[in-house]
């Protein structure tokens, strides 16, 4: 394989400036040795042509007496880029996009694209090599871009990056003419010739961008304004899911019975206090530790317990009100919906996502002192309370007594 050319730490350098005529030309386009009639565009030294057929080693240009030219590299592909462009009246110009991206209320996301350039190779009318540009006709403050040319819609700057970007003060300028730019990186090429220069410039790739277009600003702005739109239609809806939700639990509330959930479910519970084995083997604590640590919690004063739940979710969660005041033999709802909050935690990283009420009842029956008198007033609290973690997205609802956790929201309780 061919070795690399060196960059501009080196004295070869890919095209070789002829002097007659000041074009920049390939080694293999000119005669070889010092007959080639080329010298280096950085120092104007004398070069000879390199025509290594071999393919050991790349064709190139080299100076004809050691000198310390450590730009010959650099400026000659520069030059080598702006007369390809010049020649072919044509570059490739990526697509722009304005684009706006936000979430509503509850999180979820909304984009909004407006195309400002649709991506093509784009003809090129009358280019011409650094032309100065004043502002208001006055001629010490302007701008001078490596390439002007005109296009369908307007004039076009192009900028080509070879040891120096276009800097914020000239891009200041040019977006104060209101003038297109586009930028061409081809700060980190160590290898090159025209074909690779030519397919750089004629195909779409990743080192040609757009610096600053004219039609940008006001894309952007229509982009902001649709996604602003999206957003507010999309609370609205939350909104109004929310109150919804707000009107069925206050009416089940007032004067509901369990009538929402099944009624298969509820004779199981009144008549039966352990849930199917399945139920059982999946989520009742199997290890003498944890049994131990419930039936522990379970002997503490109500205000140890708020302290212990407190200190062990490390957040702040307020009371929802539900149905069945002072259930599960505590006078503070917030201990045993604590207490739920946090197992629900833990059932989301180790178990699964399905939620299911008896499974809910039954590992509060193991933390709390229960009467049989209550056992109704419980199934309507925990149903209350898993009805407002699924308002909040915490939890989706698709049947009477079955809740999924939904990993795609941020818990809320």
């Amino acid at each position: 394989m061919a070795s690399a050319l060196p960059s501009s730490d080196g004295l070869q350098v890919p095209f070789g400036q002829n002097v007659a005529d000041g074009r920049m030309y390939a080694p293999l386009e000119v005669p070889c040795g010092k007959h080639c009639g080329c010298i280096c565009p950085e120092c104007g030294k004398q070069l000879i042509a390199k025509h290594c057929l071999s393919g050991k080693v790349i064709s190139h240009f080299a100076h004809a007496v050691k000198a310390e030219c450590a730009g010959g590299f650099m400026t000659a592909l520069h030059k080598a880029a702006v007369q390809l462009i010049m020649d072919r009246k044509c570059l490739y110009l990526p697509s722009l996009v304005a684009a706006y991206r936000g979430e509503d209320r509850n999180g979820g996301g909304h984009s909004r694209y407006v195309n400002v350039f649709e991506g093509k190779t784009s003809a090129l009318v009358d280019p011409m090599e650094e032309v100065w540009i004043p502002f208001d006709g006055r001629a010490p403050d302007g701008v001078r871009p490596d390439i002007l040319a005109q296009m369908d819609d307007g004039q076009i700057a192009i900028e080509i990056a070879v040891t120096h970007y276009v800097d914020d003060y000239k891009l200041k300028k040019l977006k104060r003419l209101d003038l297109a730019t586009v930028e061409i990186d081809l700060s980190d090429l160590d290898r090159v010739d025209f074909s690779i220069l030519e397919a750089i410039l004629l195909n779409e790739n990743e080192r040609i961008s757009w610096k600053h277009h004219p039609r940008e600003a006001e894309a952007k702005r229509k982009a902001s304004e649709e996604l602003s739109v999206a957003i507010y239609e999309a609370n609205l809806k939350i909104e109004q899911s929310l109150k919804e939700a707000a009107e069925r639990r206050r009416a089940m509330r007032t004067g509901a019975s369990l009538s929402d959930l099944s009624q298969e479910f509820i004779d199981r519970f009144a008549t039966d206090r352990r849930p199917e084995a399945g139920v059982a083997t999946r989520m009742l604590a199997t290890n003498s530790v944890e049994r131990a640590r419930r039936a522990r919690f379970r002997m503490l004063a109500e205000s140890e317990k708020l302290e212990a739940l407190t200190k062990a979710l490390g957040v702040s969660i307020d009371s929802v009100e539900t149905r069945g005041a002072g259930s599960f033999g505590v006078q503070n709802d917030l201990i045993w919906q604590l207490a739920l909050y946090g197992w629900i935690e833990k059932k989301r990283a180790r178990y699964g996502s399905i939620i299911q009420i008896d499974e809910c009842l039954l590992y509060l029956e193991e933390c709390f002192e229960i009467s049989e008198s209550s056992k109704s007033d419980n199934i309507e609290a925990v149903y209350d309370y898993l009805m407002s973690l699924a308002d909040r997205g915490y939890l989706h609802y698709p049947t009477c007594s079955i809740f999924y956790i939904r990993y795609d929201e941020t818990p809320s309780a």
